[in-house]
């Protein structure tokens, strides 16, 4: 099949105006990070046994625009990281935790609620999202960002959230891959 520059010309403009679509949400209706993404910043967690569950507070989240809710539909790693997301929840207020080397249950936190009801700017912290991370193997794992995905008012939409997050299994603190700020926060 041979295709001509004209030819060309009107499948690039209809793929235009397929991939520009009907988006009913207004400019402003999606959730967001209440402190917003423009910044890099890491955690680093040592001594990581294999298959252990950390709980990592992520972020806190809000609506811009629409009727003020929305909903979390997943969180995920960056493809390859060697770090998974098992789960994830989302609390109106951050809860004090203790020490994030357990689970859900045992740091008293509800498991897998999803709904984000906390408009931007009417507090600044914003409903707080909460994860369950694991190396996917028995190596280091890191990740540069965690992808969130969302929806308001049946539009999906997903941004990523900079939080560096670096689990450095038994043995592995002093290499390289692991040490002072050789991850955490970069991407």
């Amino acid at each position: 099949m041979r295709t001509t520059p004209a030819g060309c010309g009107v499948l690039f403009f209809a793929l235009a105006l397929t991939a520009c679509g009907d988006d009913s949400r207004g400019d402003g209706d999606r959730v967001a990070a209440a402190g917003g993404v423009d910044f890099s910043a890491g955690i680093r967690v040592a001594d990581v046994a294999s298959g252990e569950v950390n709980t990592i507070h992520v972020t806190g989240l809000c609506v811009e625009g629409g009727d003020g809710s929305g909903r979390v539909t997943a969180v995920d790693a960056a493809p390859d990281s060697g770090l998974e997301v098992r789960r994830f929840t989302v609390l109106d207020e951050m809860a004090d935790v203790g020490g994030a080397r357990q689970p859900f249950e045992k740091l008293g936190l509800a498991a897998d609620q999803r709904d984000v009801s906390q408009k931007c700017g009417a507090s600044e912290a914003g409903a707080a999202l909460y994860v369950e991370v694991v190396p996917s193997g028995d190596r280091s794992a890191f990740s540069p960002y965690l992808t969130i995905a969302t929806e308001v008012n049946g539009v999906a939409d997903s941004f990523r959230y900079p939080l560096g997050l670096t689990l450095c299994v038994v043995g592995e603190a002093d290499e390289e891959f692991c040490s002072g700020e050789a991850r955490a926060g970069k991407s």
